[in-house]
């Protein structure tokens, strides 16, 4: 978060990867001493105090340049809660979209498979027709 690093993302998280969890990701990436990293970005792009949309540019930024992968990590197990933006499926393939239009997002993931099991609003039907039209 930029309130603790000036170079941090522009978001006010609780938590975060260096302050939080002592994981120095940025010096990792900029050594290239990882192939890839998958930041879980598990809010919603209406999620006003860390915007999806928001953190995936600072971590395309921060992998524009190196040889790091990156991968964005999505959280389908939110759908159906009261937290901002997760009252639609949409909100995942939205997020999907997005992905398409950064050059250095390679690909994404979910967690976890049991909550892709349990389809929450519908969302393997979205996914099936998001992926048969990309």
């Amino acid at each position: 978060n930029k309130a603790l690093d000036a170079t941090g993302s522009d978001t006010k998280a609780g938590v975060t990867a260096y302050d939080s969890m002592y994981a120095d990701v940025r010096t990792w990436i900029k050594q290239e001493w990882i192939d890839y990293v998958v930041p879980q970005i598990y809010w919603s792009f209406s999620f006003t105090a860390a915007p999806y949309g928001t953190l995936v540019d600072w971590w395309a930024n921060e992998v524009q340049g190196t040889d790091v992968k990156l991968y964005i990590g999505h959280s389908p197990y939110k759908l159906g809660t009261a937290e901002a933006g997760w009252q639609n499926a949409k909100e995942i393939i939205d997020q999907l979209s997005y992905n398409t239009s950064i050059k250095e997002v390679s690909g994404d993931l979910f967690f976890s498979a049991k909550d892709l099991r349990k389809n929450p609003l519908g969302l393997l039907q979205a996914l099936t027709v998001y992926y048969n039209l990309n």
